[in-house]
């Protein structure tokens, strides 16, 4: 059974209940090409709010990478902060100006 999967990276998210507080745990297994249609099939027994399969494509790495320099950025103290009323400014003053080069 062909999982269109070969060679990707699969982290599973499982939902463990605990005192009303519902956390899921991120594991990541390297999968045999052999087992993985069979593996797939045990899982999809499970429902969404119990496991979810992500797909580590290229896309997701990418995500990844970037939320992590955003997150060292934020812990090494290099990142800039603004206030709402200066994004919300900032927001119409591109907004206008998107306005005006369509009419």
């Amino acid at each position: 059974m062909d999982s269109g999967l070969t060679g990707d990276r699969i982290g599973l998210m499982i939902n463990f209940e605990k005192s009303k507080i519902v956390r899921m745990q991120i594991i990541r297994l390297r999968v045999n090409e052999k087992i993985i249609g069979n593996l797939l099939s045990l899982l999809s027994g499970f429902s969404k709010e119990e496991i979810e399969i992500i797909t580590e494509d290229e896309e997701f790495v990418s995500v990844q990478n970037y939320l992590k320099a955003e997150l060292r950025r934020l812990e090494e103290g290099k990142a800039t902060y603004i206030t709402l009323e200066d994004l919300d400014r900032a927001l119409e003053k591109k907004i206008k100006g998107y306005e005006n080069n369509h009419h």
